[in-house]
């Protein structure tokens, strides 16, 4: 694009085709002169759209009528769009071209609104992008929208069950006349993880974590009808049921139990567990505020084999980051973040660490953020190499899925 073209042009005169914009991917810009306006729970959007309890088609038409109202303001050709449109709105007094993008997207209570709005020249709007959302967003809650047509009679038909994460496909592969322990303190994923091993032919499984959940069964059945796998998870609670068991202080809980509490540093913990051909670990390392310890604790379980998921981002992911950096999230300075920021997003994983706390991070900044489960570690594939041979494994095969990698490992 020809900036100066881009400026001397009427209405969208010198600017390149209009392309649709993803809003599911769409990275926080750096410069201050953009405003986007998203349903809760976005993790950047500056206003939040509410949830507009009209057919989709309705709210878009509603939003082209209040984009035509608007002066100087020309809709851009994009084929294909569906429910998706783009304006330029020009300047009055300097001709400075913006850009306006908007999806509406189908909702269960009707229909949802991303509206994004950014200058193509310049550093800092004024405030001009976010009073021109704020005011498109006015108009158009002014205007009146039909309401939802009736329910049909009919009970729609169940969901399908969530497609299973790579950390589970990994453990279905090799879970086949095993026996295996999760361990994990999220019960939510923890359930899910004994479900899968256990469906995919595990001579045992069992989780193990130093608390165990008050309703560790109703996690259980949560888990299997979530996953279509509800027959398996009464067949485990009857071999293996939790129930309202006793907490012991500093001892193991029956070994009939499918949910193990007790403490990983205890020094004949192998023993007590019992002979394991996997330990499995959904939680993440780069999350532990020791992660080489952490690998030590789970070799001390006896297993023979470790399977695990931990954020590794790639060399170059930030200046100076290699595949041995070791970095501390406490050590980081505000370019740092910027650039592991950038790079996470690109890949759909938003750490509000690196926007909350930009030049390091305490505990006690943590906490006062907000962030309850803060990553600590940002580590190469080499440097967890290295912890896993310094705790005691061996390290096997890596796959990335995203900024994550999924790794084995086996008892040196």
């Amino acid at each position: 694009m020809s900036l100066l073209r881009a400026w001397l042009g009427r209405g969208e005169a010198g600017l390149p085709p209009a392309t649709p914009l993803d809003f599911d991917r769409l990275a926080q810009p750096r410069s201050p002169n953009a405003c986007l306006a998203a349903p809760e729970g976005h993790p950047w959007a500056q206003l939040t759209t509410p949830a507009y309890a009209t057919p989709p088609t309705a709210l878009f038409d509603a939003l082209l009528e209040v984009a035509a109202a608007e002066p100087r303001t020309t809709r851009r050709d994009m084929p294909g769009a569906g429910l998706r449109a783009q304006w330029v709105q020009r300047s009055a007094m300097a001709n400075f071209p913006d850009l306006i993008h908007a999806e509406v997207r189908p909702a269960e209570a009707g229909a949802t609104l991303h509206l994004y709005s950014h200058s193509l020249l310049g550093w800092s709007d004024m405030g001009v992008n976010r009073a021109r959302v704020t005011r498109w967003l006015a108009a158009l809650a002014a205007r009146p929208l039909p309401p939802l047509p009736a329910p049909a009679s009919a009970a729609p038909p169940p969901a399908p069950p969530p497609a299973p994460s790579p950390l589970a496909v990994a453990l279905a592969g090799n879970a086949a006349g095993r026996h295996v322990l999760v361990a994990g303190d999220t019960p939510s994923a923890v359930a899910a993880l004994v479900l899968h091993a256990a469906s995919h032919g595990a001579a045992s499984v069992r989780a193990f974590s130093t608390q165990r959940p008050d309703d560790a069964d109703g996690q259980l059945r949560a888990a299997g009808a979530a996953l279509g796998l509800e027959a398996v998870a009464e067949a485990l609670l009857a071999r293996a049921r939790v129930g309202t068991t006793a907490q012991i202080e500093g001892a193991m809980d029956p070994p009939w139990l499918w949910w193990l509490r007790g403490k990983w540093d205890a020094p004949d913990l192998a023993a007590r567990l019992g002979p394991l051909d996997l330990v499995v670990d959904p939680g993440n390392l780069a999350a532990a505020d020791d992660p080489g310890h952490r690998l030590a604790q789970l070799r001390g379980s006896g297993a023979r084999a470790l399977l695990l998921r931990c954020l590794v981002p790639p060399p170059g992911a930030a200046p100076g980051f290699e595949a041995e950096s070791l970095w501390h999230a406490a050590r980081l300075d505000a370019a740092t973040s910027a650039a592991l920021h950038a790079h996470l997003a690109e890949r759909w994983l938003d750490l509000p660490q690196l926007r909350l706390l930009p030049a390091g991070m305490t505990p006690e900044a943590a906490r006062a953020a907000g962030i309850h489960e803060p990553f600590w570690w940002f580590m190469g594939a080499a440097a967890l190499r290295r912890l896993l041979t310094e705790a005691g494994w061996t390290p096997g095969e890596a796959a990335r899925h995203g900024p994550h990698l999924l790794l084995t490992a086996t008892a040196a």
